[in-house]
């Protein structure tokens, strides 16, 4: 379909720009991708769970319990997953 190919267009597009300019990206170090990851994991886990802590105020049906939100920072929340779910979903 057509967000498939968008999708992968996006993925091309990044991809090339990584190599297309040369020593870019020669400072980034081992440590500093290690750090990084972690930032950004920490960053996930913090704003799944605050953001769905604020959605379930108030909510008797459609609650995102603990494995739903374990589920949502495990999947990364791609926008190919948050198209799964939103098709998947009866409402």
């Amino acid at each position: 379909t057509i967000a498939h190919i968008c999708e992968n267009l996006v993925f091309i597009y990044l991809g090339l720009g990584f190599f297309a300019y040369r020593n870019y990206y020669s400072f980034i170090s081992a440590p500093g991708i290690i750090y990084l990851i972690l930032i950004i994991i920490m960053a996930r886990f913090i704003s799944i769970y605050l953001l769905s802590f604020f959605a379930n105020i108030g909510r008797t049906n459609n609650y995102l319990d603990n494995k739903k939100q374990f589920f949502l920072v495990y999947a990364g929340v791609r926008g190919s997953m948050s198209y799964a779910l939103a098709i998947k979903s009866d409402t």
